[in-house]
């Protein structure tokens, strides 16, 4: 008898990357966004991708973006259409939500702890007849895999950089820590002369 053959057709696909420069621009890109107003949630919304100051990260983070447009076979080449700051006090956060009308979507940690919260994304193919049978008490003794998994996790650190498709839904549970969480955060299209 012949074993049952499972293929993955349609994965969801996260980008991760480091930058190789994050110690040049650090400290002088947060003495610019120093002067930068945020509301009482840390959000600023200076558009970082217009601003001259931030040319080289927001070159590096657009070749990026349509290295990943690449590899899924997409036939543009994206540019940032809007960008903003998010500079997190302690018990602020992120609820689960998405970037609709956007194609690809990326947050850059500028400065951040790994100790701090993830970046969670949840699994947009999850069926909501929930047939491992996962709630609240039994979530971390379900053994899941990669055909399975309801969410996954990306520590923060600074430099790195995290791509994924606008339509994923993502979140951020509130801040614990007094560490700085600085948060650039871009949605991408094609330029406008592909249409």
């Amino acid at each position: 008898m012949n074993p049952l053959t499972l293929q993955t057709w349609f994965p969801v696909t996260i980008g991760s990357i480091e930058c190789p420069f994050i110690d040049d621009i650090k400290d002088k890109y947060k003495k610019i966004l120093s002067k930068f107003k945020y509301d009482d949630n840390g959000l600023c919304y200076e558009q970082i991708h217009k601003n001259k100051k931030f040319d080289k990260l927001n070159k590096w983070i657009t070749d990026n973006i349509n290295k990943y447009a690449k590899a899924h076979c997409f036939k543009h080449t994206y540019e940032p259409k809007e960008s903003w700051v998010l500079d997190y006090p302690i018990g602020k956060g992120q609820p689960f939500h998405s970037h609709y009308g956007y194609t690809i979507s990326c947050v850059f940690y500028l400065e951040a702890n790994e100790n701090d919260q993830p970046t969670i994304f949840a699994n947009p193919f999850l069926d909501m007849k929930n047939p491992t049978g996962m709630n609240l008490q039994n979530y971390n003794d379900i053994k899941l895999n990669e055909l399975s998994y309801a969410q996954c996790e990306y520590s923060c650190r600074s430099g790195r950089l995290v791509i994924f498709r606008s339509h994923i839904s993502h979140a951020v549970d509130p801040k614990q820590i007094k560490d700085k969480r600085i948060v650039f955060s871009y949605n991408f299209d094609p330029e406008v002369s592909n249409g």
